[in-house]
């Protein structure tokens, strides 16, 4: 057999170790007495030698497996674990993904399987529970969550649309329309952009009273530039005396 080359590993079996050591023993006597040292030979039986080489052998070979079971990690793919996780929605979110087939198109698609509770404490929220492993939890949940967020964004859309249709009307005598909103209602710019340049425009006068349309606009910016018209109004109509003069001087000047 030719020797390894530098570098190169020699693997030994356990169990033949002690083979090899029989076998290297004799050499190493050799060596030894051509040094002038003495070799001690072992005086049991050769029976009592081969037990004790066995179990020798034995008891090696399960110190090596006992060690290497303690030192090797575990190949264990965490991706794989199985988990659960459980979210809480709005039960108006939760509702509609159930029963419109968002949650099984969400578990075919990721593996997954879901079930939803109301939740005991809150008739509002929902509880979505999601088992599988992690790798596919992980997906169904961002999945959800993304969905949540279109929902959200879609409701804020419809709400901010339906209030800002919002619209009001107003009567102004046709006697005080100047005292209230400037000759031919020339302050009316100052009122719109007052309140975020809602509209606000003035109808032909029928029977000596204009109708002042406000809106489309939100709730609130429509019910304030009324409340201002109807203290212009008011004013306006009671600004015989002094003091009436300067309430309508500080109401145009605001």
């Amino acid at each position: 057999m030719a020797a390894p080359g530098k570098g190169a590993r020699i693997n030994i079996c356990v169990e033949d170790a002690e083979e090899v050591a029989s076998k290297l023993k004799p050499a190493r006597g050799r060596a030894a007495a051509k040094r002038g040292a003495t070799v001690v030979e072992d005086s049991s039986s050769s029976s009592s030698g081969s037990r004790s080489r066995s179990q020798r052998r034995h008891g090696g070979a399960a110190a090596a497996a006992a060690l290497l079971s303690a030192q090797a990690p575990l190949d264990v793919d965490e991706a794989e674990r199985l988990i659960q996780r459980v979210l809480s929605f709005p039960t108006r979110f939760a509702g509609s993904l159930q029963h419109e087939g968002g949650l099984v198109a969400v578990m075919a698609e990721c593996d997954v399987n879901i079930s939803v509770q109301p939740e005991s404490d809150s008739l509002q929220n929902t509880a979505i529970h999601i088992a599988g492993t992690a790798h596919s939890v992980g997906r169904a949940v961002s999945q959800i969550e993304l969905q949540f967020e279109a929902f959200a964004e879609a409701e804020r859309k419809a709400k901010a649309e339906a209030d800002s249709g919002h619209m009001e009307e107003t009567q102004i005598p046709q006697n005080v329309l100047s005292a209230a909103l400037g000759p031919n209602g020339a302050d009316l710019p100052k009122v719109r952009q007052k309140f975020g340049g809602i509209m606000i425009a003035l109808m032909p006068p029928k029977d000596g009273v204009f109708t002042a349309m406000i809106g489309p606009g939100t709730e609130e910016q429509v019910q304030q530039a009324k409340a201002d018209l109807l203290q212009r109004v008011a004013v306006a109509t009671s600004q015989d005396t002094p003091r009436d003069k300067a309430r309508l001087k500080s109401v145009y000047s605001s």
